[in-house]
């Protein structure tokens, strides 16, 4: 037979479980310092880049060649 206080053990440990104790995720603009600023800077930089309009390309591939008329 088994050892009460095994029994005791595994079901702190299944309960623990069921219970959700545990690690806990955090953002980690809560944990890094200078993350929020860092994070911030970055949005903005990205929103400016996005807002510069892209240019063409001169030496564009032709895909579909001049067609002749028939004279």
């Amino acid at each position: 037979m088994k050892n009460p206080l095994t029994r005791f053990v595994g079901l702190g440990i299944l309960s623990a479980c069921l219970a959700g104790v545990g690690c806990e995720k955090h953002s980690p603009s809560q944990t890094i310092p200078g993350y929020a600023e860092k994070e911030t800077a970055k949005h903005t930089i990205e929103k400016q880049t996005s807002m510069v309009p892209e240019g063409a390309s001169t030496n564009a591939p032709v895909y579909f060649p001049d067609q002749q008329k028939p004279q």
